[in-house]
């Protein structure tokens, strides 16, 4: 079990849902802790919630997902950019589904399934670029000692095979 979770969590996709539902999980904690027990008025905890979930995503797409250190200046701006788009891209989904007649809570599904698509896309090829050379575990120590799994690596499945766990 542990070298299918490892060889799992070595694929870029499966982190960058993690790291997404991650910040959802601050986002709607903080807006919940800011609005119903501190009192504050909903755009302020609202606001307060997004900037901190927004730095919990950056860090962790950038850090953890693509692994793109110190380059922040320029990753940084495309990051807020592609997060725009994202929500534009959901508002559009919600607005044409529910314009024709489909209800809320059928079109917001749909809209959770495609506009992580489209800024996973924007992440990888155009946020974070030079984290496509590899996609590896992370340099957990010592994996190879312990597992047999083997995980391919590179742009669609090119690249090399790494034994891991």
């Amino acid at each position: 079990m542990r070298n299918f979770v490892l060889a799992l969590w070595g694929r870029r996709w499966v982190r960058f849902g993690a790291v997404g539902g991650t910040s959802s999980i601050v986002y709607g904690s903080i807006g919940l802790l800011t609005v119903k027990l501190m009192g504050l008025p909903v755009l302020v905890g609202n606001t307060i919630a997004y900037v901190i979930s927004f730095v919990v995503s950056y860090l962790g797409q950038s850090l953890l997902t693509f692994q793109a250190h110190l380059q922040h200046k320029s990753m940084l701006p495309k990051y807020m950019a592609t997060q725009g788009i994202g929500f534009g891209l959901n508002s559009v989904i919600i607005w044409v589904l529910t314009g024709i007649g489909l209800a809320y809570e059928y079109a917001m599904p749909i809209a959770i399934f495609l506009v992580p698509v489209v800024v996973y896309m924007l992440c990888k090829y155009w946020v974070f670029p030079q984290s496509q050379r590899t996609e590896t575990l992370l340099d957990v120590p010592n994996l190879e000692k312990s597992s047999n799994v083997a995980v391919q690596s590179g742009v669609g499945g090119s690249g090399y095979s790494e034994r891991i766990g």
